[in-house]
């Protein structure tokens, strides 16, 4: 715990300076929080599976590993379509 409360200090200064970069180009704020939850799952999934294969659990590890990538993919289907949106908008321009 202490550990990761340390390193949340210490990431604190990059999260800020990432988010006013994305504030800077002017990105929809559901975006910029499915970065963050995609942020967030990325370090749960990767805990969990840690944890996981600690208690000799291999498979269980690698189960919970296929799911946070899934989840992020999920997640992520704004930000795709969105890309998308901008790439056909240049592309009939």
């Amino acid at each position: 715990v202490v550990i990761a409360l340390q390193a949340i200090t210490i990431a604190k200064p990059a999260l800020g300076k990432i988010t006013s970069l994305l504030t800077l180009t002017s990105l929809e704020s559901n975006i910029t929080g499915v970065l963050f939850k995609s942020l967030g799952v990325c370090f749960l999934c990767q805990f969990a599976s840690d944890s996981c294969e600690d208690a000799g659990e291999k498979a269980l590890a690698s189960k919970v590993q296929l799911i946070g990538k899934i989840s992020v993919l999920v997640m992520s289907l704004p930000l795709v379509e969105k890309i998308s949106e901008i790439a056909l908008g240049l592309i009939q321009s």
